[in-house]
């Protein structure tokens, strides 16, 4: 595991710490190692926001399914469609901080660039 990836989410139950760092581990393989300090706290808070959007489309689809085919007590059409309106408004969420990670990674590589350009030979 890189480092610094150890103590994160220190804090949090097992399972959760084991997801969470899961998430991140992907988000610094994805961005090339995640090098300026904001983009790793960027990319905390961007694997946080995948747990809970991972969670709530897992629950409007319970819903919805339990809608459709449950018996017994049932969720009625609000409760999913305020389900779905949740999930879609955090599915925008991720993507947005998806694409500023990806813009905050691709502007700290342009100016570590300008600092130390290459030589070409």
């Amino acid at each position: 595991m890189p480092y610094g990836v150890w103590t994160l989410w220190d804090d949090t139950p097992p399972p959760v710490r084991k997801a969470l760092r899961a998430v991140y581990r992907e988000l610094r393989a994805e961005h090339a190692g995640l090098t300026a300090p904001l983009a790793k706290r960027y990319a905390k808070s961007t694997a946080e926001l995948w747990a809970v959007t991972d969670a709530l489309s897992q629950e409007a689809a319970v819903l919805a399914l339990t809608r459709k085919t449950g018996k017994g007590r049932r969720a009625n059409r609000r409760l999913v469609q305020q389900a779905a309106k949740r999930q879609a408004l955090h599915l925008g969420s991720l993507d947005g901080a998806l694409a500023k990670l990806t813009a905050m990674v691709k502007q700290h590589e342009a100016a570590k660039l300008a600092r130390f350009p290459r030589r070409v030979i």
